[in-house]
């Protein structure tokens, strides 16, 4: 079987975005995000890489991430 290495953006994607849905799940399906995003940072051990802000924007790689790909996932389960 030929597997592929998952991405490091990708893993880390992952891992920040299971995790709030686990919060989320915990909370009966509802929470606020600043209150998601506090407990994600408390259950994800992130490296520093995942901690770097991005010189453009100046948002941090796993925040970033924490909103970007379920914006992906909804959008693909639309179309």
């Amino acid at each position: 079987m030929n597997e592929k290495a998952m991405s490091r953006s990708f893993s880390l994607a992952s891992k920040v975005v299971f995790a709030a849905l686990q919060i989320l799940k915990e909370r009966g399906g509802e929470a606020p995000g600043k209150e998601v995003i506090a407990e994600v940072e408390k259950r994800v051990e992130f490296d520093d890489w995942a901690k770097q802000t991005y010189e453009k924007t100046g948002y941090v790689r796993w925040k970033s991430m924490l909103h970007f790909f379920p914006l992906i996932a909804s959008r693909q389960a639309i179309s």
